[in-house]
């Protein structure tokens, strides 16, 4: 009769260690969700900073040298125009995102 008592303690404290593992590992680690919704995120993020430095260089841009390209060196032209693509692509980035929520 005790050796069946002590197999059933065994037993009982068995599962419980077992149930206590199992809850703990799935809450030490991340869910996918969880790790996909941080991600989004911070793309979000990434893309919004981009978009407002792109921004601020065309406004340094057309501070010095006026709205007009025309008006402008070669070089800066070029990089005007380049920053002019990257900020839509910003745009369009974070648009994207806006939607997703």
């Amino acid at each position: 009769m005790v050796e069946k008592f002590s197999t059933y303690i065994k037993l009982i404290v068995a599962l419980s260690l077992f149930t206590g593992m199992v809850l703990g590992f799935n809450a030490y680690f991340a869910k996918a969700s969880e790790l996909v919704a941080m991600n989004q995120k911070l793309e979000y993020k990434i893309a919004r900073d981009d978009m407002r430095d792109y921004q601020d260089q065309l406004w340094r841009i057309e501070d010095r040298y006026g709205r007009d390209p025309v008006q402008m060196p070669p070089e800066i032209r070029a990089q005007y125009r380049r920053l002019q693509m990257l900020l839509e692509d910003a745009r369009k980035r974070v648009d994207y995102f806006r939607r997703r929520k």
